[in-house]
């Protein structure tokens, strides 16, 4: 075989070797980038699952409830709630003025500065030291009147009151809550996320109960 063919040869077998070079690693990035977006994905639906799990396992826990048992001073009533919550109750009497705040949540509840109306729960409880139609009105005022909830009946332990839906202008979130009336005074039964707890609150509503 002559030089020229051997340099031809030798030529087309370099080039040949380069060609299959650059499409082995070019097949080696692509399999790298894969494995990447592969592991992203498992991840992504680990971390899923695992948050889906701890719902679950939340819900199975919350299966189990106690009951919150109010002075008859605040208007003798009783609801249950999920035993694993954090509470907060907080109650005033002093110059006909007996008034009571409830907050229960799956987390920490968090005060700030001891203000019970920023602080935001999954439940809140509420005896207002004011007659229902007095509240009513007020409440009213306030969330029809300058937020635009909506307003409809309701009933709660076989006593006749109102539900309030909507978002507050200062959170991105829909609170609902109840008012009925008790003696002189107004309950309140209502979350601060419907779309998370949506469920608790009916619950806890359904269990309501006045004892007198």
């Amino acid at each position: 075989m002559s030089l020229r063919n051997w340099q031809i040869i030798t030529a087309v077998v370099s080039v040949f070797f380069l060609v299959s070079m650059v499409f082995l690693i070019l097949f080696g990035l692509k399999i790298s980038a894969f494995n990447k977006d592969k592991t992203k994905e498992i991840k992504s639906n680990l971390a899923r699952q695992q948050i889906e799990l701890q719902a679950e396992c939340q819900k199975v826990k919350e299966v189990i409830t106690t009951t919150f048992i109010a002075d008859s001073l605040f208007g003798s009533f009783q609801f249950d709630y999920p035993k694993v919550w954090y509470t907060f109750a907080s109650q005033t009497s002093r110059a006909n003025l007996e008034s009571l705040t409830f907050l229960g949540d799956p987390g920490l509840i968090i005060l700030d500065d001891a203000d019970l109306e920023t602080a935001y729960s999954a439940i809140r409880i509420k005896v207002i030291p004011a007659k229902y139609l007095v509240s009513l009105a007020e409440t009213e005022k306030k969330y029809i009147g300058k937020m635009g909830f909506t307003e409809s009946d309701v009933t709660v332990s076989g006593i006749k009151g109102k539900s309030f839906i909507g978002k507050p202008k200062d959170r991105d979130v829909t609170i609902k809550f109840y008012l009925i009336p008790s003696r002189d005074k107004t309950i309140y039964i209502g979350t601060d996320d419907l779309d998370k707890f949506s469920a608790n609150l009916d619950t806890i509503a359904e269990s309501f109960k006045i004892i007198e």
